[in-house]
């Protein structure tokens, strides 16, 4: 590794000239496909596990009010909660991965 008197803005400016020099505007987005294709699975599983906790609350509203479907639609704080709560489920997970790789500790799962 080489020392350089560059910091900060300046070596990040220094840096994005070398790319454009090196391979042009193709350089940027080197890797961006790769990156996209493995954001799918995160997306799917969020949105299936949003999708099925709103199907679940309609299907308990309308039970206990006999209303139909359009009128139990949720509004706009249960949907924010069902996105929070898918949110708050991934992180957890995540983070409990990262710990049981760093401990070693494979025997159990949070839920």
């Amino acid at each position: 590794m080489t020392e350089t008197s560059l910091h900060g803005n300046a070596l990040m400016v220094a840096t994005a000239k070398k790319m454009w020099t090196h391979g042009g505007i193709r350089d940027y987005y080197r890797g961006l496909t790769l990156g996209l294709l493995g954001i799918i699975p995160y997306s799917a599983i969020d949105l299936g596990i949003f999708e099925g906790m709103k199907r679940a609350y309609i299907v308990a509203k309308m039970k206990s009010t006999d209303c139909p479907w359009e009128a139990a639609e949720p509004g706009r704080l249960s949907t924010h909660l069902f996105k929070s709560d898918v949110g708050i489920r991934k992180s957890c997970r995540v983070m409990y991965g990262r710990y049981q790789r760093k401990y070693r500790c494979f025997h159990c799962l949070p839920y």
